[in-house]
């Protein structure tokens, strides 16, 4: 049977990748439920191309669970909401109130992602809205004619992107493509190290391999030519390495191991290290860092939650079992894959559909990978059923995940009553009347509920977005205000995130102590926004 597949994302612990985001930390992206979303790595924000499925959703938040990856705009690791989120990282993502998180693996929109790291230190508590007014987050000049008005650019004469890749805990901005400059993206990357103030005004190098098989690393991932290649913390050691998963100058590459670049705080190794493959399967290599179609479908993510990432194959044409009864899941660790997989539980089908997918945007049954529980694992999140007209009404089911597989019985995730007219059956809900996402907004390590827009209340977006709070059972009944600032250049704060039209701007913690604020990078009504500084409105 032909199913068509419209993958809405990932999720927490789901899997990050290339330009994956990984929440938590400082400066931590990611934007939840998203079906563009990215995942959380240590910093990656624009998301590119293929690996976009990977990195994908996520709700950011600052939950102490595995972590989310969120809404995306955009390509490389796809521009998303940011959020905090701990615990365990879905490919690359990671937040919560404290704990460490795993390595995460999917991503939204394009590539691979890095490890979570630890949770961010912003204290618990619902903030009552966002300051009226801004402070500045300095940036670098403009260069080669190009101003840094956007939170990534992958065409044009300048080429760059936001990620921690010095591993301090600050967002960085690097660029990896330089038209006036041709050794960026051949010998090494600028790196404008972040800080409180905003982004160091003079770069540093950030070394890179030589070119191999013809092609330079001018990219934070590549999915297609020559050589193919992504960003993902595989060694387990926080930073984000440089992965080639495949080779036309050397048929091993994507057959027998990956070839990895260990990151550090001043850039790549020049020698790669050998990252072990099982053998292929159903005639399919391990090739990208994903796979969405064809024979064998399978991703990058932890879903174990012991801090690496694994290989997750979800649906093999030459075994029916696979996402039928269960997942493969080839373990990982620092030098590579386990080369036999282990059995990783699914529940009975429902509403005649199986899990062959880590996440369904359509169809009879739509799910994700979320981690609700706070418990630092991806649940399995039904939420909207054909034959149950109750979930994404009421509840969602969700299905606790474990080291070993998820639940075989769901458990009801309570809803708030629908508003608008319009059920909750969505992770998030980008247009319509009513339009949400998901985020830790209070640091308490649990998803809460964001209504940015509604239809039936032109208050929500102009003056305010209302908060339903969450905790390991449900989302609360009764939302929270949460103020916003006047509207800029005719632009309201009407949604998550906006990287069109006159005003530019994104949810993020830039700072550790953070809740998740709003982060202005473009404003035609005021040329000073991405030219000399960012504004950021901080949530108190």
């Amino acid at each position: 049977m032909c199913v068509t597949r419209r993958r809405r994302g990932v999720n927490a612990a789901t899997a990050c990748g290339l330009g994956a985001r990984a929440p938590q930390r400082a400066g931590r992206f990611c934007g939840v439920g998203d079906r563009h979303g990215g995942c959380c790595a240590p910093g990656i924000v624009n998301t590119l191309k293929k690996y976009s499925f990977v990195l994908a959703i996520a709700a950011v938040a600052c939950s102490s669970g595995a972590g989310n990856g969120g809404p995306g705009t955009g390509g490389g690791g796809g521009f998303g909401n940011f959020g905090n989120t701990g615990g365990t990282g879905a490919q690359g993502a990671t937040t919560g109130s404290g704990g460490s998180g795993a390595t995460g693996a999917q991503g939204g929109g394009s590539g691979s992602g890095a490890e979570g790291g630890t949770g961010p230190s912003c204290a618990p508590g619902m903030p009552s809205g966002f300051s009226a007014s801004p402070t500045q987050l300095m940036l670098p000049a403009p260069r080669c004619g190009v101003s840094f008005d956007a939170l990534g650019k992958a065409s044009g004469a300048l080429e760059y992107n936001l990620a921690d890749l010095n591993g301090d805990g600050f967002v960085d901005l690097f660029v990896h493509q330089d038209d006036c400059d041709a050794a960026v993206g051949s010998t090494h990357w600028d790196l404008y190290s972040g800080s409180a103030a905003g982004l160091a005004q003079t770069p540093t190098s950030f070394g890179l391999p030589a070119a191999r098989c013809g092609v330079s690393f001018d990219k934070p991932a590549r999915s297609s030519g020559a050589l193919e290649y992504g960003l993902l913390d595989l060694t387990g050691d926080h930073l984000v390495d440089l992965v080639v998963v495949q080779d036309d100058c050397d048929t091993t590459i994507g057959a027998t191991h990956w070839d990895v670049y260990p990151g550090s705080a001043s850039g790549f190794a020049a020698a790669p290290s050998s990252f072990a493959l099982p053998a292929a399967r159903c005639g399919v290599a391990w090739d990208d860092l994903t796979k969405a179609s064809g024979a064998l479908e399978y991703l990058v993510m932890d879903l174990s939650g012991d801090g690496t990432v694994d290989l997750v194959v979800h649906q093999d044409d030459c075994d029916l079992t696979v996402g039928q009864s269960h997942w493969d899941v080839y373990a990982g660790s620092a030098s590579g894959f386990a080369a036999a997989p282990a059995s990783f539980g699914l529940p009975a089908a429902r509403c005649g559909v199986s899990w062959e997918e880590p996440t369904r945007s359509s169809g009879a049954l739509e799910y994700t990978l979320m981690d609700v529980s706070g418990d630092g694992l991806s649940d399995l999140v039904v939420v909207q059923d054909d034959c149950d007209a109750s979930v994404g009404q009421t509840h969602w089911d969700a299905y606790a995940g474990s080291p070993t597989g998820f639940s075989v019985a769901p458990s009801a995730f309570s809803l708030p009553a629908p508003r608008c007219a319009v059920n909750w059956d969505d992770p998030a809900k980008l247009s319509g009347a009513v339009r949400y996402s998901l985020l830790d907004a209070s640091c308490d390590g649990f998803l809460d509920l964001i209504v940015t827009r509604d239809d039936c209340d032109a208050s929500v977006g102009q003056s305010r977005w209302d908060v339903y709070a969450g905790s390991a059972t449900g989302i609360g009944g009764t939302p929270s205000p949460l103020t916003l600032p006047a509207a800029r250049c005719a632009t309201a704060f009407d949604a998550p995130a906006k990287a069109s039209g006159s005003v530019y701007f994104n949810t993020m913690a830039w700072n550790p102590t953070d809740h998740v604020s709003l982060l202005v990078t473009r404003d035609d009504c005021d040329t000073q926004i991405g030219a000399s500084h960012w504004d950021y409105y901080v949530a108190q």
